[in-house]
């Protein structure tokens, strides 16, 4: 490999290994969030790209709980607005 490959080689590992932790963080949060706080049911939205891998690493109680799990990105969504893609 030329050495402009390797260096774009190693950039792209650090870029998914960083994307892999984020992704990692994002599912124990949500894990904690939904323990520390009574709930039923709950949904969860998140763009296509990370949404399976999130779920992956939530742990079962908080999978079992799940009542609906939408492949969408709603972060540009008013807080108004987010129940409607839920309940579509």
């Amino acid at each position: 490999l030329k050495e402009s490959d390797q260096a774009d080689f190693v950039k792209q590992n650090i870029e998914l290994e960083w994307e892999r932790r984020r992704i990692k963080e994002i599912a124990e949060q949500i894990s904690q969030v939904l323990q520390n706080h009574t709930h039923e049911l709950w949904y969860f939205a998140a763009p296509k790209a990370i949404n399976n891998q999130i779920v992956e690493l939530l742990n079962d109680e908080s999978k079992k709980s799940m009542k609906i799990n939408l492949h969408s990105d709603l972060t540009n969504i008013p807080n108004n607005k987010l129940l409607e893609h839920f309940i579509k």
